[in-house]
């Protein structure tokens, strides 16, 4: 099966983490610093108490929010590693950033008016890239729970796509067994899978 590079579709990273204050791992208040996730070292949000943060809707990263404006969660983390906005007349304003070595975190934006401001969409999913850290299939779904949709059979393809409400999961099949490609926590009724990503299913 061929994958064509996430970096490619329009749909929709070099200083060091700033230290966080001790207080800040403690508290529920939200420290007034900013995160510099540009090229830094994503870990994979796989414990299960943010498993069941994205299944409910209530996952954050780095006090990133999904439902943010592109302004706000620029703020919080620096400057992207990309940024991209795409303008379509029926589908409003599509923009496609990323954190991370490697482009680990991808985030979309969006609003329904093409003529919208950047820096006003909406964060509308995190996808984390996860492939290359071999998070087995069973070892997720221990932690999320059972799957409420998805497309495909994982009998006879090699790429397929789980939601599990609030969030989605797509998976690749090496050697037999089925690992984590992109892990996708999403507001509701926006898939945050690139769906582009998956050709000659």
């Amino acid at each position: 099966m061929k994958l064509k590079s996430l970096l490619a579709v329009p749909l929709i990273a070099a200083s060091i983490l700033t230290a966080v204050p001790a207080h800040a791992a403690i508290s529920d208040a939200e420290p007034d610093i900013a995160y510099i996730l540009k090229d830094q070292n994503i870990p994979s949000p796989v414990s299960t108490n943010q498993l069941q943060a994205m299944r409910k809707g209530t996952f954050e990263f780095m006090y990133i929010d999904l439902g943010e404006k592109y302004r706000e969660v620029k703020a919080r983390g620096g400057e992207f590693n990309y940024s991209r906005t795409e303008r379509d007349k029926v589908g409003g304003t599509f923009v496609r950033t990323a954190y991370g070595a490697k482009n680990r975190l991808v985030m979309n934006f969006h609003h329904p008016r093409a003529d919208y401001p950047t820096g006003s969409t909406i964060l509308k999913s995190m996808s984390f890239g996860l492939a290359d850290r071999h998070i087995k299939k069973t070892t997720l779904e221990s932690r999320l729970g059972g799957p409420t949709g998805g497309s495909y059979s994982l009998k006879k393809a090699t790429y397929v796509l789980r939601n599990y409400e609030n969030v989605s999961v797509s998976y690749y099949k090496e050697n037999g067994i089925w690992y984590v490609d992109q892990l996708a926590p999403h507001v509701p009724n926006f898939n945050g899978i690139d769906p582009y990503k998956w050709t000659n299913m």
